[in-house]
């Protein structure tokens, strides 16, 4: 990935940051995805305002990587780095204008807008390092020589999956939250829902999907308890500490086999 495509992407990231820091802030549901218009409807949903930001967010849009690997990305200009600033920043005025600076110091808020400094002030120093810096050659590799060929392993019989408990006596929730999960892009790992006790009561857990992105675990109605795990830190929302300690009789109820 070039240096000014890091900024345009680095750039998407801090305002897909502000947003979900956003609906963060007011304890809305965070979906897993990276899409800063479907983000930015959420917020709306929120505060009508925000639809000033409804040209600021597609724009960015455009410089997500979805699989975030180096080779998937496509060419852009010096002035979109410059562009994709802007947007960010206004995106970012915009959300600590609505939070307010008094409430900065909110639990959790403070946290995602360091992350999101980081995020700036690193696709900066991309950016500034494309403009100073010159083409360097291309090195010529050594060849390499050529290895002897490897035996080939017998391969060891594949065991039989077991079975994962048929979703129809279960709540009409769980069957409505796997619809969604199956609507969405495929995790890797695959997502899932086990079934555990803890703390006296039967609970839900739904693994991270990605980065950034907690996880949750629902009580027998359907209610959010806590994120064991994932978000920012990769430690959850630290509600549930003992979770994966005290759990028992797990259960994998379903799994995406896609």
């Amino acid at each position: 990935m070039t240096s000014k495509y890091t900024a345009d992407w680095f750039a998407q990231q801090a305002g897909e940051k502000y947003l979900k820091g956003f609906l963060a802030y007011h304890e809305k549901h965070i979906r897993k995805i990276h899409d800063l218009s479907v983000l930015l409807d959420a917020c709306i949903a929120v505060d009508p305002d925000f639809e000033s930001l409804q040209k600021a967010a597609a724009f960015l849009n455009q410089f997500y990587v979805e699989s975030r690997y180096p080779d998937d990305y496509i060419e852009f200009q010096h002035t979109d780095a410059e562009k994709t600033s802007d947007a960010a920043i206004r995106i970012k005025e915009f959300v600590l204008k609505k939070i307010g600076s008094q409430n900065l110091n909110q639990k959790g808020f403070i946290n995602i807008a360091l992350v999101i400094l980081v995020v700036i002030l690193a696709g900066a120093a991309g950016y500034l390092t494309l403009i100073k810096k010159s083409p360097q050659p291309t090195p010529i590799p050594s060849p390499m020589p050529t290895p002897s060929p490897l035996p080939t392993p017998t391969p060891n019989p594949t065991p039989a999956p077991t079975p994962i408990p048929t979703t129809s006596v279960y709540p009409s929730w769980i069957k409505k939250l796997i619809t969604e999960e199956e609507s969405d892009r495929v995790a890797n790992p695959p997502a899932s829902l086990t079934q555990f006790e803890y703390k006296n009561q039967t609970v839900y857990y739904l693994p991270s999907r990605c980065c950034d992105i907690p996880s949750i675990l629902y009580d027998e109605n359907g209610n959010v308890i806590c994120s064991p795990d994932g978000g920012f830190t990769g430690r959850g929302d630290g509600k549930c500490s003992d979770f994966f300690k005290t759990r028992q009789n797990g259960k994998v109820i379903w799994k995406d086999t896609r």
